[in-house]
């Protein structure tokens, strides 16, 4: 922001000012003296108080104050300081300019003085540059400095006359005629060194030399296929018959049966099959039947030694072996009803008496400890550890009680946690039921 130099009530804005806690909060309420606004002029050492008056709130912890033309006496840079109790630290930057500067950029009011004092780095005396503009250029008296004209003549005099071949190639560079054109404007004297054919004025050339033999003739205008068929299209008339014959004739030139097989493969097959007959030996009627009367045989077999599925286990206790499983189904289902009442011996959400537990010298890891006060957390169903709600008091040689209350016990599997200075934690877990 521009400043006009040594001019009063010049109103500018300071802040946002923040909370010094949280670095966030806008400072609305704050009591900003003349002797909190430090400025630095430019060229200075040391920074001053600003001359009278402070700063006031204007919007969203931004404050105004008013400059007068003390504090901006000093052209260049203008930096000023607010640091007040509660708030972060405030600075911002100005620049003091003059004031036809400030007056013809910022209000539009003058126009910049522009004086001339030089031209091309050369100092000029004010009578000559007056008296120049005034009458004009005069070498005698209205010039300008360190600018040198001869004004001997005022058109070309005494230059030599042209005379013929005066401009010779050596007096050219030889590129200065590059991308010009063809300079040999007359074309006389020119002749052509090939000679041309007799007949070319006729325009009817006839190659005798270099002939090329044509290897594919594309066009086929004007042959045909000798033979029983005359044109491609014909080869469409084969029969059935005919296809069947050709058919009979290249198998016949096979011959499959005439193939010498792999005699040396189907040997050893047929001795790997002569070794088997001799083992299974000859069957009664076929294999098929033979296998069926070893299984009738192999279930005589168990039945009379006693090792059939019946005869292991013995003979049922009640009608039949699906009366026997039947019963050991229901037995099996008062069991688990049995572990289940013996598992939940405290009731869910009910209070619980003299709950007891043991508390250990944590020097030792040993010794009962007595006289504690102890504290107790219950962490319930996997839960975090949180206070328990009912009381904690001692019975004696480090065996303490607790009383638990309907809220200390809601839950399937509470693990509860007591501790006390000078003793190790101790922990109890019980199951309940609904």
């Amino acid at each position: 922001m521009w400043l006009r130099q040594s001019t009063a009530s010049q109103e500018i804005l300071l802040g946002t000012f923040h909370d010094s806690t949280d670095g966030d909060t806008e400072e609305t309420g704050l009591t900003i003296a003349n002797t909190d606004i430090k400025l630095w002029k430019n060229g200075t050492t040391a920074q001053v108080n600003k001359n009278s008056g402070g700063a006031t709130h204007d919007a969203n912890g931004r404050y105004y104050a008013v400059l007068d033309a003390t504090d901006s006496d000093t052209l260049g840079n203008l930096e000023i300081n607010v640091h007040v109790a509660g708030a972060l630290s405030v600075r911002r930057e100005f620049m003091v300019v003059p004031a036809n500067v400030y007056d013809s950029l910022i209000l539009g009011t003058d126009t910049l003085t522009a004086d001339l004092t030089q031209i091309d780095g050369v100092a000029q005396s004010a009578t000559d540059l007056k008296d120049f503009a005034d009458a004009g250029y005069d070498p005698a008296t209205n010039k300008v400095q360190g600018v040198v004209l001869v004004d001997t003549s005022t058109t070309l005099t005494n230059l030599p006359s042209i005379t013929s071949n005066w401009i010779t190639a050596a007096g050219i560079e030889a590129s200065a005629m590059d991308g010009k054109g063809d300079w040999n404007v007359g074309k006389t004297g020119y002749s052509l060194t090939q000679g041309f054919p007799t007949n070319f004025a006729d325009q009817a050339i006839t190659a005798t030399t270099g002939l090329v033999s044509v290897g594919t003739n594309n066009d086929k205008a004007g042959y045909s296929i000798s033979g029983t068929k005359q044109t491609l299209d014909a080869l469409n008339d084969l029969t059935a018959a005919q296809v069947n014959a050709e058919a009979d004739t290249a198998l016949a030139d096979y011959a499959p049966n005439t193939v010498a097989p792999d005699n040396t493969s189907i040997t050893a097959i047929l001795a790997d099959t002569a070794d088997m007959q001799p083992k299974i030996g000859a069957p009664a009627t076929d294999l098929s039947a033979d296998i069926a009367a070893v299984k009738v045989d192999t279930a005589a077999t168990l039945v009379d030694t006693g090792t059939t599925l019946p005869a292991t286990l013995g003979s049922p206790a009640g009608a039949d072996m699906s009366t026997d499983i039947a019963a050991i189904k229901t037995e099996t289902a008062s069991i688990q009803t049995d572990t289940t009442n013996l598992r939940g011996v405290f009731k869910q959400n009910t209070a619980i008496s003299n709950i007891e537990f043991l508390m250990i010298d944590s020097t030792d890891d040993v010794s009962p400890i007595t006289g504690l006060t102890v504290t107790g957390q219950r962490s319930i169903d996997g839960g975090a550890f949180a206070n328990v709600s009912g009381t904690i008091a001692e019975v004696g040689s480090g065996i303490y009680q607790f009383d638990a209350l309907a809220a200390d016990t809601n839950g399937g599997v509470i693990t509860y946690k007591f501790a006390a200075t000078g003793a190790n934690d101790r922990f109890v877990t019980i199951h309940t039921t609904a």
